[in-house]
């Protein structure tokens, strides 16, 4: 196996597991996937049954998968929704018997909190966790800005903002940093956005690194699912942190592109080309 998935699940729509493991899939990946909620859809829908997975579920599942002598040591793990700090620690007892059977296993860390538009939306207990016990441990972090704001209380209004933010991360351990939601105040006008740049920006021991694109006007979730598993494929096939992030970023944007300004899930199957093949070609830009 290649990469070890800890995240949530929906029977219909592409969010949590449901994006992140078509997307390493699609990479050539082989993918486990252990759920922390399974749910019928995401909360953006009128209405959403399901459960959360109790956490010594989570901790039994994941090690039978890690137990499992026929199957090759993880080269990566991912964690991305939680439903508290004791999932978590589930979880990162997960991230230590993945590297304790393989030295170079990666531990990428999206912290999900929230966004910028719905605040916070998980349980607040998350955030000293992330700060305290689980980024110290990540090789890499794929917070947005909004959550990079939480997690070291720190402003993030501008591409420079962001590249402070994201060094006080790593100063507190974390390996490096790919942060999503980035604003820029530029102006580029064009069908179907809103004429404002948006950026994902890479930070680490090789500089930091911006990726631009036209801000759409979206209502689709999941995008950051998806990039997510995107640049773990990509990153396990040897592209550099930015090179990674680039090419995922143009992948993500393509799907948003192709999504309707109304729809509430992104077209992954109907557009599933673009997980492979993105229409465009991003050029990080090193930020000076």
């Amino acid at each position: 196996m290649s990469v070890l998935s800890i995240h949530s699940r929906v029977s219909r729509g592409y969010v949590g597991n449901s994006a992140a493991v078509p997307a390493l899939q699609a990479l050539g990946r082989d993918t486990a996937a252990v759920d922390t909620v399974v749910l019928s859809n995401h909360p953006g829908h009128k209405t959403v049954t399901g459960r959360r997975i109790p956490p010594d579920e989570v901790r039994a599942i994941a090690d039978a998968v890690l137990g499992l002598r026929a199957a090759p040591p993880f080269r990566a793990v991912l964690t991305g929704y939680l439903t508290g700090a004791e999932t978590g620690r589930a979880a990162l007892a997960a991230v230590a018997q993945a590297k304790a059977q393989r030295s170079d296993a990666i531990y990428v860390c999206d912290p999900i909190l929230g966004d910028r538009e719905e605040g916070i939306y998980v349980d607040e207990g998350l955030v000293p966790f992330f700060r305290r016990e689980a980024l110290p441990r990540a090789d890499l972090a794929l917070p947005n800005a909004f959550e990079l704001e939480l997690l070291t209380g720190d402003r993030v209004v501008d591409v420079g903002s962001a590249v402070a933010a994201a060094h006080a991360l790593r100063a507190r351990g974390t390996g490096a940093v790919v942060v999503t939601s980035v604003p820029d105040q530029s102006a580029r006008g064009g069908p179907g956005d809103d004429g404002m740049l948006i950026g994902t920006l890479a930070v680490d021991d090789d500089g930091e690194w911006l990726i631009e694109v036209p801000r759409l006007n979206r209502r689709a979730k999941g995008a950051g699912d998806v990039l997510a598993g995107l640049l773990v494929g990509h990153l396990l096939s040897g592209l550099s942190l930015r090179e990674a992030a680039a090419k995922a970023t143009a992948s993500v944007h393509g799907l948003l592109e192709a999504a309707d300004e109304f729809d509430l899930d992104l077209p992954l199957i109907k557009h599933r080309h673009l997980l492979t093949q993105p229409e465009r070609t991003l050029k990080p830009q090193a930020v000076r």
